[in-house]
């Protein structure tokens, strides 16, 4: 039970993590691409640029 729990508290803190850090990237946040193409290609370069340099802030 307690392995169960500790596991989901790992998914989900992942999850926060990573919405945290896209956070940073104003466009996402706003919506203000008008087509859904460009918000997912953004959406894809962002996360991209989280993943490929954690700790440089992205402002």
């Amino acid at each position: 039970m307690v392995r169960a729990r500790f596991a989901r508290y790992r998914q989900r803190n992942r999850i926060k993590r990573c919405l945290n850090k896209l956070k940073h990237f104003q466009r996402i946040v706003t919506g203000f691409d008008r087509r859904d193409v460009y918000f997912l290609g953004f959406l894809h370069l962002a996360c991209t640029l989280a993943l490929a340099a954690p700790n440089v802030d992205s402002t």
